[in-house]
């Protein structure tokens, strides 16, 4: 068999024309070199089908090219498992990331003592944090000294942070000025529980606004705060379905749960929206394949994913202090089958 030599740095120096320190520049992001010399060395690179030694390149720059997704759950896999917003949020944040050459690893731990040891062994540039952590975590972050994003977050600690959210507020009044302008006035809330994240009360304050507004009462036995995820919309659409001569119209704070309220009330012979008409909050993929197709408040989860990457690479390439304040994405309501006009 015979034996293929690695390509070295000095192969791609040799190729390239350049000095091999230059190659190392290239590879390691550090120091000047012209635009024409850095895609002579890219090009040598790619006809030579040469790697860089990753831990080889960590050792040298001192920086891994790793950035943490932390996820607010004591097992990562929840996320995904319970909610398609994680995964459809991951996608296009890692796609930013790795066109700047950075990997992603998951995470979710819930102590701080073990959440600085994790970030440390694995010496990470950065972290983008989802939700809702002990405040203990959060000062163990400041501590670190490293590049933070947060998503959706309204805590009381967010304002020291770079924070990326969508209007929850706003988008949950208008989805409930809507099911009002359609002739509803006996509408129902289902939300998570505000233990977990503080976007939950958000929509909820929302839903409370338009209500008042439009001088419709609030009725607190049709509110219910459940676990936002398929299986809670799933199981408490039995309770809905027995106050269903109570309400014309629902809002859920998350698709979710409205998608598994309307898979029950289905299979329970409820005809949706002719008996309830319901609105759903995210627009993830699934809402519009459930039938009903489902109305609900779009948030740009690509235009999340974009932001949350582009904040976190200026923090990483410019080496400043980002200015300290919220970036708060507009909604839209997109209109499907899932509610009826009864004026």
């Amino acid at each position: 068999m015979r034996n293929h030599k690695k390509v070295s740095i000095y192969d791609i120096a040799k190729i390239a024309g350049v000095s091999s320190a230059s190659v190392s520049y290239v590879i390691n992001g550090k120091g000047k070199v012209s635009q024409e010399t850095k895609q002579r060395i890219l090009k040598a690179m790619e006809q030579t089908g040469y790697i860089p030694d990753t831990t080889a390149v960590t050792l040298s720059t001192g920086k891994s090219h790793l950035v943490a997704l932390c996820l607010p759950f004591k097992d990562a896999s929840e996320a995904f498992v319970n909610n398609p917003f994680y995964g459809e949020f991951l996608g296009y944040f890692e796609k930013e990331m790795i066109k700047e050459g950075y990997d992603i690893i998951i995470g979710s731990l819930m102590d701080a003592n073990e959440f600085t040891r994790w970030v440390k062994s694995r010496n990470l540039e950065g972290i983008v944090m989802m939700g809702l952590f002990p405040s203990e975590i959060y000062e163990a972050v400041q501590k670190l000294g490293i590049a933070v994003v947060l998503v959706d977050v309204y805590e009381s600690y967010s304002p020291a942070f770079k924070n990326i959210r969508v209007d929850d507020k706003g988008g949950s009044y208008n989805a409930t000025k809507y099911l009002i302008d359609c002739g509803h006035q006996n509408i129902g809330f289902i939300g998570g529980n505000i233990n977990n994240s503080l976007v939950d009360d958000m929509r909820y304050v929302g839903y409370l606004q338009a209500l008042e507004e439009n001088h419709l009462n609030l009725d607190n036995k049709h509110v219910y705060k459940i676990p936002a995820t398929f299986d809670g919309g799933y199981a408490i659409a039995e309770e809905i379905a027995s106050h269903i001569d109570e309400m014309t119209a629902i809002v859920c704070a998350a698709d979710i749960i409205a998608i598994g309220v309307i898979r029950r009330l289905n299979e329970l012979g409820h005809k949706i929206p002719d008996e309830l008409s319901i609105v759903g909050f995210d627009d993830i993929q699934a809402a519009r394949y459930i039938y009903p197709a489902l109305t609900t408040i779009h948030q740009s989860i690509r235009e999340k994913g974009r932001l949350s990457a582009l904040t976190m690479i200026n923090q990483l390439n410019e080496n400043v202090k980002v200015d300290q304040e919220a970036v708060v994405i507009k909604t839209s309501l997109v209109v499907r089958q899932s509610v009826k006009n009864i004026k």
